[in-house]
């Protein structure tokens, strides 16, 4: 029995006498100068071995290393040991980081008591370093002496506003009478982080004058600077008279309050009063902000008087309250929404005629007489009516466009022609493949790579000239018979094989997408962030210059191309597409790209309306290394919907690359345009 517990125990300290202890050394020694995210794994390794030779070991590889964040898991793997005292003290009065002094801090008031808080009190008054100040207070705050904590109070209360709101912002989840006693005090502090700070932790735990102070902060004249977190607390338990302040703060929105506010709509709809509310105040308030976010709460409810308030909202003066109102009015198949959306068809704005032929589709697209309609407008409307048209008359599947085949393929306006290329591939017919391989004949750029993609759809397989695909409808047309339809997938990471013929075709790429067009709009990111080091030690921005440059030196000379960058700002290189033939174009594209620095937030939405200014642009290839923080719309959901409806009659393909990390406002832009996504 005794032997057997004795082997249980052995079992157990096994992977602590990790025998991969000199191997792990080995590669933290191997990989000291390369990449913080090389190296993070081994140090990572080095932590789950929890014996006192890889602590020592830690110890000596914490004081050759620079990388601030390693040095701190280094550290703090290394208080695991007795006896360090001296070192501690030394670390405290030597240059560090916040990470590494709250590690020292940490290990003198755990085990040298009255002495180490002594020290460390004289210290923050000899050594003015915020860094320094932050560890020991945020260290204090945690512990449970009476001691400890009356220090924690008197030098908390004499620190600047700045520091002690990162104190608090590192005490977040920590608890106790001292802790609340300073964050009521920082409720109305005039500095407002720290002010916001104060309540959403004391809010966090249900305190009843916090959300006072919330709901004061929501109802004044200036709540901008506190949004988020307010709309955040309210959320948390909201009674029927924050709905009014919710939508007040929704001026504001950023992506965290409208991922919040999805999660929350039911629950919000269910409030007792929130019905009249929606139906009442909130429909008829004169900031649009609340009238959005009523029209969103009557989306969730039903009544006659929910779909009359609708039916008021769906004429509203704002755009975006117009078509929530009209959509939620033709899911629940309300017709009386037709004589509103007739009325503002009726109008003389574009965008009216547009939006109301895409709600009267959502009431009445299947009846017979709407789909003749449809008919009408795709056969000779207005240009851009008659792409709409076109394009929910495809979406049901109205054959009976296939017979405009040949005459959109042939038309001028290239968007036209592209939709007819989309006809051909969603309403299959073999008889469309010979008036496929006619029009490749007269295309160039994307529009011959669409048609070879339309070809292949119909067909299954792939020819890049068409002199080819001429010769194998003429040997293959007595016998051809039109495959099933493949099953659409997710978007792989590898190009399709028709997108790696073209690309083998193409002398131009951007980041290893292929340049199939010779109408192309560049959008690069130059906000602040990419300035950030790559693997290769120069920055994004470098990198995506280069590239860039590379791009277009390979480009045909036929091509006509336009360079924007954005951050805060936006700024094109012209207001209209580039021939690269042109004397000298080349090289002033490439001083504009090199002459930009990175600086700002990041104007995603200005940059992507700017590059759709020229009705030539078929596509845009975006290069972002963030989320949206400037421009007219910043939330990622909205940003996308205003874009897609824009593209709506542009039939721009654009193609997405994320720097750093996934972006799925990028990725949803890739994928319903028909473009490529990547992160790099």
């Amino acid at each position: 029995m005794i032997n057997h517990i004795a082997a249980c125990l052995l079992a157990l300290l096994a992977p602590l006498q990790s025998p991969d202890l000199p191997k792990i050394l080995q590669k933290i020694e191997e990989t000291r100068n390369a990449p913080y995210a090389q190296r993070m794994p081994w140090v990572s390794r080095l932590r789950s071995v929890r014996t006192d030779e890889a602590r020592r070991a830690a110890l000596e590889l914490f004081r050759k290393e620079t990388h601030d964040t390693l040095r701190g898991m280094l550290l703090g793997h290394a208080a695991g040991l007795s006896g360090l005292g001296e070192t501690m003290r030394e670390v405290l009065g030597a240059k560090g980081s916040l990470q590494v002094f709250q590690v020292a801090a940490e290990y003198l008031l755990a085990r040298d008591g009255a002495d180490g808080l002594r020290f460390c009190l004289e210290l923050m008054d000899r050594k003015n370093d915020k860094s320094l100040h932050q560890a020991v207070l945020a260290t204090l705050g945690k512990r449970d002496g009476a001691e400890e904590r009356a220090a924690f109070l008197e030098r908390f209360a004499k620190e600047p506003a700045n520091t002690r709101y990162m104190v608090l912002i590192r005490l977040r989840n920590a608890k106790g009478p001292h802790l609340d006693k300073v964050r009521r005090a920082s409720m109305t502090d005039s500095y407002a982080a720290l002010a916001r700070e104060a309540i959403r932790q004391l809010a966090a735990e249900g305190d009843q004058e916090a959300l006072a102070r919330a709901r004061e902060l929501a109802d004044g004249k200036s709540p901008r600077v506190h949004a988020s977190v307010l709309f955040e607390i309210l959320l948390r338990a909201p009674v029927p008279g924050d709905l009014p302040r919710l939508g007040r703060l929704l001026t504001w929105p950023t992506p965290r309050m409208n991922k919040q506010l999805d999660k929350a709509l039911p629950r919000l709809a269910m409030l007792e009063g929130a019905k009249d509310w929606a139906v009442g105040p909130g429909a008829k308030a004169k900031i649009v902000s609340v009238r959005r976010f009523a029209v969103r709460l009557l989306a969730q409810m039903q009544g006659t008087e929910v779909a009359t308030a609708l039916l008021r909202l769906a004429g509203d003066a704002d755009p975006a309250v117009r078509r929530s109102a009209i959509f939620a009015l033709a899911e629940r198949r309300d017709e009386r929404v037709v004589s509103v959306l007739e009325k503002a068809f009726k109008r003389r704005s574009l965008d009216s005629k547009l939006d109301a032929l895409e709600g009267l589709d959502l009431v009445l697209g299947d009846t017979p007489e709407f789909q003749a309609r449809l008919l009408r407008y795709a056969k000779s409307g207005p240009g851009d009516l008659r792409l709409l048209a076109l394009d929910l008359g495809r979406r049901h599947g109205l054959r009976c466009l296939l017979a405009l085949l040949p005459n959109l393929l042939k038309n001028k306006d290239w968007r036209l022609r592209i939709a007819g290329l989309e006809i051909a591939t969603d309403l299959r017919d073999a008889a469309s493949v010979p008036i496929l391989i006619q029009a490749l004949a007269n295309q160039e750029g994307r529009l011959a790579e669409d048609c070879r993609r339309a070809l292949q759809s119909l067909t299954r397989i792939y020819f890049y000239r068409y002199q080819d695909w001429q010769a194998w409808w003429k040997q293959e047309k007595a016998t051809f018979v039109l495959p099933p339809p493949e099953e659409k997938k997710k978007q792989d990471k590898k190009p399709r094989r028709g997108a790696r013929r073209a690309m083998n075709r193409t002398s131009s790429s951007f980041y290893g997408i292929p340049v199939v067009s010779h109408r192309v709009v560049y959008v690069l990111d130059v906000s602040g962030s990419m300035s950030a080091p790559m693997g290769t030690g120069t920055t994004r921005l470098k990198v995506a210059q280069e590239a860039l440059i590379r791009t277009l030196t390979t480009s045909p000379k036929q091509s006509f191309v336009n360079v924007v960058f954005f951050e805060t700002r936006v700024d094109a290189y012209a207001k209209k597409l580039a021939g690269l033939k042109k004397r000298g174009q080349l090289e002033r594209l490439i001083d504009f790209i090199r002459g930009q620095k990175p600086r700002g937030g990041t104007n995603l939405h200005g940059a992507l309306v700017e590059a759709m200014g020229d009705k030539r642009a078929d596509t845009v290839f975006v290069l972002s290394d963030g989320a949206p923080s400037a421009g007219a719309i910043t939330d990622p959901t909205a940003l996308v919907d205003d874009i897609l409806r824009r593209n709506r009659t542009r039939k721009i393909v654009f193609h997405c690359i994320s720097i750093g990390t996934k972006s799925p406002l990028l990725e949803r832009l890739a994928r319903e345009t028909g473009g490529r996504y990547q992160v790099q």
